[in-house]
């Protein structure tokens, strides 16, 4: 787990520096162009619904709800700071510190609306962030690992479809939504490990009302 959050913060510094006041790039209209030519406008609104905010503020307060019910503060606070950091890292830090803008170069038609700031999409940082919740709700599981690994494999496929969602729509670049996804992994990942540091402190003290943790299988 800290080779990925290594990679993803480096990949995050990365992909910041190379798209700061920019717009967009080769991958980006490639990516686009793609998308564009392979899927219409009726497939475009079902593709951008997976992305939409309710659905992740929904999902995130299930999580909540049922951590709360069972006693597992560990994944209350897990599903609470990682996501409210990774929003807050995307929309008050990177998108105004790497200005990047939507331009309207790419397609017929001029379709990018123009929203401003672009760099990371906070759209695909809210899908990440649940699906890294879910995933790890996953890892601790009591599941057989098939089951596990079918529910990783149904996780990513949201995450990426999600991207490619909104791209299609017009929302945001191919590149927006790959620094969404490594900033939400780093942040994430880092955040459950610092839980786990703390339950591991509280089971030192207290082993009778620790929590299993986060991220290793007792």
């Amino acid at each position: 787990m800290l080779v990925a959050i290594v990679l993803s913060t480096l990949a995050t510094v990365a992909l910041s520096v190379w798209l700061h006041d920019g717009t967009t790039t080769a991958f980006d209209n490639w990516m686009l162009r793609v998308l564009y030519n392979h899927i219409g406008e009726t497939g475009s609104q079902p593709l951008l619904g997976i992305s939409e905010p309710i659905l992740t503020l929904v999902l995130l307060a299930a999580v909540v709800i049922f951590a709360a019910l069972v006693r597992l503060w560990s994944l209350v606070a897990l599903a609470v700071i990682g996501p409210v950091v990774a929003l807050g890292m995307t929309e008050l830090v990177l998108k105004p510190l790497v200005h990047r803008t939507i331009g309207k170069d790419i397609v017929p038609n001029d379709p990018y609306p123009g929203f401003g700031t672009a760099f990371p999409s906070g759209h695909e940082t809210g899908v990440m962030a649940v699906v890294l919740v879910l995933a790890l709700v996953l890892h601790r599981s009591p599941l057989p690992k098939r089951w596990r690994v079918t529910g990783w494999v149904v996780l990513a496929l949201w995450a990426v479809v999600a991207a490619l969602g909104l791209v299609r729509g017009f929302y945001h670049y191919a590149t927006d939504t790959v620094g969404a996804i490594t900033l939400t992994t780093a942040i994430v990942l880092s955040t459950a490990l610092a839980i786990d540091a703390c339950t591991h402190a509280a089971k030192r003290r207290s082993p009778e009302t620790a929590e299993r943790q986060l991220t290793r299988r007792s």
